[in-house]
């Protein structure tokens, strides 16, 4: 995995596992990160299918449960606006602003061949969805072959032909 740093602007290389990403540095222990953490390991062990994935993952990022005030980090924002922003899925009462897209990436190998999800979810400000997208990408990510290089990958970006996961069709 290689992680980008949001506040040195480096890149490293990090060790295989589940990473969390927020506004703060990879893996901050914010609340909604370790829940959202928990959320996916959870979901791995549970499912049989992409689409079945993929709807439990966007299920945990539409959680709009408020951490309690003991375990929100101290950004140095106040405090209302820190209750706010620790939802997953954040959405202010006056609605001007919150989240305005969710993104699931799954990749799945079968056999030597890795197929990449894309699902994604945009919002209003209502909080509606607005737009629902998915797409496969057949051999990516590509394979880093000997030497380090990476092999050359002719995967076609397909739109998927169905809804998104939890969706009617």
């Amino acid at each position: 995995m290689n992680a980008f740093g949001l506040r040195t602007s480096t890149v490293s290389r990090g060790a295989s596992g589940l990473y969390g990403l927020s506004n703060a540095g990879l893996d901050a222990p914010w609340p909604k990160v370790v829940a959202l953490k928990a959320r996916v390991t959870e979901a791995l062990a549970s499912v049989a299918s992409v689409d079945a994935l993929a709807a439990q993952l966007f299920a945990a990022l539409g959680d709009r449960s408020i951490a309690s005030d003991e375990a929100l980090p101290h950004t140095g924002i106040p405090l209302i606006s820190e209750r706010q922003l620790s939802a997953a899925f954040i959405r202010t009462p006056d609605e001007r602003y919150g989240t305005r897209c969710s993104t699931v990436v799954i990749t799945e190998r079968s056999l030597r061949q890795s197929i990449t999800h894309v699902f994604e979810r945009s919002f209003r400000s209502s909080s509606a969805v607005a737009l629902l997208r998915s797409a496969s990408i057949a051999d990516w990510p590509p394979c880093v072959g000997a030497g380090g290089r990476v092999e050359e990958v002719d995967g076609p970006l397909s739109p998927a032909s169905h809804a998104l996961p939890g969706q009617p069709d």
